[in-house]
C-alpha cells in the first residue's frame, strides 16, 4: 500500500481540523444528537452564521500556528492539541446540558460556587460513564483522527521551510480578514437575535446561531449577548400599567387564558374539588370564602428534594411509600403541580415559592445577590409578611450555610429570624453518627427531629421552612443500600433501568421514613404533628433521569417534551391536622382533604399562602392563582422554557413541539408577557417602586 505523502497528510490534517470540529458542534446543539438539550428550530441563515463563527475561532488557532510554528509536523501537533481542547470543551458542555437542559453561558459559572467537593466528585464519576454508556466518546473522533495523522507523518522526511505568513504584511492581512469574519458573524446574529427576546435559553439560541466556539469566545472577551431588560418594553409603553395588567391582588381581574373574571377573594363555590365535609364542619360553617381561614395557625413549609409526581403514579413505587400514601389520604393534593426553576435548581424553587416570582433562568439569583445586586434588592416575600405579623421565622437546612449563598440571602434579602444550618446541628449534637447515615451533610432524620424540637420550643406563632437534602443527584449515601431492608423492585426495573435510576428508586424507603419521622415519634410511635399548624409540601425539581429510564418506569415510549413534562412535574400537598386521632392510620385526620387537577406551579404557592393566612400584603402586587381555585393558569420551566397548561405542554423555543394541540397564539403571548415582566421586575429591582406606585 502506497504511503500518503507528508504534504497530503498536512493538507488532510488542516481540512479535517476545520470540517470535523465544526460538525462536532452539532452533537451539542441538535436535539437529534444531544437528547439533553432543548433546541430552537433551525434556520438557514442561523446555521450558516454559526458555521462562520465556529470557522473564525478555528482559523484563529490555525493562523497562530502559521505565524509562530515553522515546521509542518509541529503545526499538526498544534492542531492535535487544539482539537483535543475543543472536544473536551464540547463534552463538558453536553454534560452541562444534561443537568440544565440549556447551553452553557459564562454567567452560569456561579452555579458551581457551592462548596460540595464530595458531590462534585460523585457527579464526575457519573459524567465519566457518559463517555461509553451514552457514546459521548464520538465527540473525540476529530482528536483521534488528528492524532493518527500526526503519527503517520514521517518526521524523518526533510521538508523545506513552509511558513506561509512570513514577514509582517501577511499576518496583519490574515488577522484583519479574520476580524472582518467575526464582525460579520456578530452582525448577522444581532439581526437574528430580535427573534428571541428573552434571556432565558439565550445561550442555546446564540450557540445555534452564532456558533458554539465563537459564542463562548466572545463572552470571554466581554461581548454581551443578553437582552437589556429595559428593551423588553416598547418606548411608549407605561411600565406601571403593564405590571398592573397582570397583578392579581385585586377584587376583580380578567384571567389571561379563559377571559373570565376572578378575584383575590376565593369564594366557597369557586373552590376546586374537596372530598371531606369541609362545608359542613362546624369550624368552617357559614364561611363565604377561604381567605384568612388559617390566619391564626402556624405554617411549616417543607421543601422536598428531587421529588417527582410519577413516584406516586406507579404502583410498584408507591408501595414503597406507605406512610406518605397515608399522609396524602388526609391531605389536599395538587396533582398537576410543576417546578418553576432555572439553572439555580433548588435555590430557584425556594425563590419562586417565597416571592411568587419566576427565576430569570440563566444564572443563580442567590449567588447574583451579592455580585450584581445591592442590599436594597428585597422582593416582597412570605418571610417579610410573616415577620410583619410578628411570627417567628426560621429556616432549617442540614448543609453548609454558604451553600447557595443562603447565609446572605436568608439574613439580608428574606430576613429570616434565624437560619439553622449544619453548624447548629453539630453544636446541638445532631450528628450523622446518631442516625447511622454517613454523608457530607446532616441526615434528614436529624432535620425532622430538630423541626419537632423547634415547634415544641415555640412560644409564639411561627413560620418554619425545613429543607430536605436527600435524595440528591447522583443519589449516593442511601443508608439502606446493601442492607437486609434495601428495596427490591421487579425484574423490569432491576434489569432495564440505569444504575442512577435504580439508586433513585431505592431511596424511596428513606424518603418515606423521614416523612414518617416528621409526624410520628420513632421511640413512642405517638403522633407529634401540631394541630394548630398547616404543613405545606412541595417538590423543588425533578430527578433528572434520562428518557429511556422514565419510559421504562412509565411503561410507554415518551417524546422528548413528554419526558421533560414528567420530570418537571413535582409533588405538592397540604396537610392540616385536626385534633381527631385516627387509630388505624396512626395520624390525626386532616381538616381539608381533596385534590386539585388543574395546572399549578411553585410560584402559585406564594399567592395561596398569602390569601389563606391573610398576610398583610395590602396593595402589594402578586401574580399566579390561588391553588384551591378553579382558575386556569400556566407553569413555566425557566431553564428550557417549556410551558405547561391544562391538557397540553409546549416548547416556547419551538411551538411545533407540543404534546397535544397546536399552541394558541394568545396563550403564547400571555406567557411571554408574564415572563418578560417577571424578568424586568427582578433585573431592574422595581419591587418597592411598583408597590409604592
Amino acid at each position: 500500500m502506497k504511503r500518503i505523502s507528508n504534504k497530503n497528510l498536512y493538507i488532510i490534517s488542516i481540512t479535517l481540523y476545520l470540517v470535523l470540529n465544526i460538525l462536532n458542534t452539532y452533537l451539542l446543539t441538535m436535539g437529534t444528537f444531544n437528547r439533553y438539550i432543548t433546541p430552537f428550530d433551525y434556520s438557514f441563515l442561523g446555521t450558516f452564521n454559526a458555521i462562520i463563527g465556529n470557522l473564525a475561532i478555528l482559523l484563529f488557532v490555525l493562523i497562530f500556528s502559521f505565524i509562530f510554528v515553522k515546521r509542518r509536523r509541529k503545526r499538526i501537533l498544534v492542531l492535535v492539541i487544539a482539537t483535543l481542547f475543543f472536544n473536551i470543551l464540547l463534552f463538558s458542555l453536553t454534560i452541562y446540558t444534561k443537568y440544565y437542559g440549556t447551553a452553557f453561558t459564562i454567567s452560569s459559572l456561579n452555579s458551581f460556587k457551592n462548596p460540595s467537593a464530595e458531590l462534585g466528585f460523585s457527579i464526575a464519576l457519573e459524567t465519566a460513564k457518559e463517555l461509553f454508556v451514552y457514546y459521548r466518546i464520538i465527540l473525540f473522533i476529530p482528536f483521534l483522527i488528528q492524532l493518527v495523522i500526526f503519527i503517520l507523518y514521517n518526521k524523518k522526511e526533510i521538508t523545506s521551510e513552509t511558513t506561509l505568513l512570513r514577514g509582517v504584511k501577511k499576518p496583519v492581512i490574515a488577522i484583519i480578514l479574520l476580524m472582518i469574519l467575526m464582525v460579520v458573524n456578530i452582525g448577522i446574529f444581532r439581526t437574528l437575535s430580535n427573534k428571541w427576546p428573552l434571556n432565558a435559553s439565550r445561550s442555546t439560541y446564540a450557540s445555534q446561531n452564532v456558533g458554539v466556539y465563537s459564542y463562548l469566545s466572545y463572552e470571554l472577551v466581554g461581548i454581551d449577548f443578553s437582552v437589556n431588560a429595559n428593551d423588553y418594553f416598547a418606548k411608549d409603553e407605561n411600565i406601571y400599567d403593564t405590571y398592573d395588567s397582570i397583578n392579581k391582588n385585586k377584587t376583580s381581574y380578567v384571567n389571561e387564558i379563559d377571559g373570565k373574571t376572578y378575584s383575590n377573594i376565593l369564594k366557597i363555590e369557586d373552590i376546586g374539588n374537596i372530598n371531606n365535609d369541609f362545608y359542613l364542619d362546624t369550624k368552617y360553617q357559614g364561611l363565604s370564602n377561604l381567605n384568612g381561614i388559617f390566619e391564626n395557625k402556624n405554617l411549616v413549609l417543607v421543601h422536598l428534594e428531587s421529588f417527582n409526581y410519577f413516584l406516586l403514579e406507579i404502583k410498584e413505587i408507591r408501595d414503597q411509600l406507605p406512610f406518605l400514601t397515608t399522609l396524602i389520604s388526609e391531605s389536599y393534593t395538587f396533582d398537576n403541580f410543576y417546578a418553576n426553576i432555572g439553572v439555580g435548581t433548588s435555590a430557584d424553587a425556594e425563590f419562586s415559592v417565597l416571592t411568587g416570582l419566576y427565576p430569570i433562568g440563566t444564572s443563580t439569583l442567590y449567588w447574583d445577590y451579592t455580585d450584581s445586586y445591592n442590599e436594597s434588592f428585597k422582593p416582597t416575600s412570605l418571610v417579610q409578611y410573616f415577620n410583619d405579623k410578628d411570627f417567628d421565622t426560621l429556616a432549617i437546612h442540614g448543609d453548609n450555610k454558604t451553600f447557595y449563598n443562603r447565609e446572605n440571602v436568608y439574613e439580608k434579602m428574606y430576613e429570616f429570624d434565624y437560619f439553622y444550618n449544619i453548624d447548629d446541628f453539630e453544636k446541638d449534637g445532631y450528628t450523622n453518627d446518631n442516625y447511622n447515615h454517613q454523608n457530607p451533610w446532616i441526615s434528614d432524620y436529624a432535620l425532622m427531629d430538630v423541626l419537632y424540637e423547634k415547634q415544641n420550643e415555640a412560644t409564639n406563632n411561627y413560620f418554619m421552612f425545613p429543607m430536605t437534602m436527600m435524595p440528591h443527584t447522583p443519589f449516593l449515601y442511601d443508608p439502606y443500600e446493601n442492607t437486609d431492608t434495601a428495596i427490591k423492585y421487579s425484574d423490569t426495573f432491576e434489569n432495564n433501568l440505569s444504575s442512577l435510576a435504580l439508586k433513585y428508586l431505592h431511596y424511596m424507603k428513606y424518603y418515606d421514613e423521614i416523612l414518617r419521622r416528621m409526624f410520628i415519634d420513632p421511640n413512642t410511635n405517638q403522633f407529634r404533628g401540631n394541630n394548630n399548624t398547616v404543613y405545606l409540601f412541595y417538590g423543588d425539581h425533578g430527578c433528572g433521569l434520562n428518557i429511556s429510564d422514565i419510559s421504562t418506569i412509565m411503561g410507554r415510549t415518551l417524546s422528548k417534551i413528554e419526558h421533560r413534562k414528567i420530570l418537571n412535574q413535582v409533588f405538592g400537598f397540604m396537610y392540616v391536622p385536626s385534633a381527631n386521632y385516627n387509630l388505624n392510620k396512626a395520624i390525626n385526620e386532616g381538616e381539608i382533604k381533596g385534590s386539585q387537577a388543574l395546572v399549578r406551579g411553585e410560584a402559585d404557592l406564594y399567592r395561596t399562602v398569602i390569601e389563606l393566612f391573610n398576610l398583610p400584603v395590602k396593595d402589594d402586587m402578586y401574580f399566579g392563582v390561588n391553588m384551591f381555585s378553579k382558575e386556569p393558569t400556566f407553569s413555566i420551566d425557566n431553564r428550557v422554557l417549556d410551558c405547561i397548561i391544562d391538557g397540553n405542554a409546549f416548547s416556547m423555543l419551538d411551538t411545533n413541539k407540543t404534546i397535544n394541540d397546536l399552541v394558541n397564539s394568545s396563550i403564547y403571548d400571555a406567557v411571554l408577557k408574564r415572563k418578560k415582566l417577571n424578568d424586568a421586575l427582578i433585573v431592574n429591582q422595581y419591587f418597592y417602586l411598583i408597590n409604592k406606585r
